[in-house]
């Protein structure tokens, strides 16, 4: 067997590729769920659209204190924003070299990168 040659094969969603006589493991992020995910960020998004609107038009309301308790939702939906862009666009890379595994996300920053070895 020659080096970058595999005798299993390669479970679905994979794909292998050599980069300098090193196996390249690359996995696509985005499935079918992306888009349920879509469809519940955009949900929530409009949700805090809504309550930001109504509250900060009320002026019987205590805006300071509305603003910090829609707060965690809003960082909620920014994460939610970021997880469905990421969803949609990155890959991760398997690097595979005698030094070690490194572990690369690809083309949006992702928490997680390493380098084993």
């Amino acid at each position: 067997m020659q080096s970058g040659e595999f005798r299993n094969p390669i479970p679905e969603g994979l794909d292998v590729e050599n980069e300098s006589g090193n196996p390249v493991i690359i996995r696509e992020w985005y499935s079918w769920g992306t888009w349920l995910l879509l469809l519940f960020t955009m949900f929530w998004d409009w949700l805090l659209f809504t309550w930001y609107h109504d509250n900060f038009l009320n002026p019987n309301l205590n805006r300071s204190i509305t603003f910090i308790i829609l707060l965690i939702p809003a960082a909620i939906g920014v994460f939610l924003t970021y997880s469905v862009v990421c969803s949609f666009l990155n890959t991760s890379h398997f690097y595979l070299r005698e030094s070690g595994v490194t572990v690369l996300t690809k083309p949006i920053p992702w928490p997680g990168d390493k380098n084993c070895g």
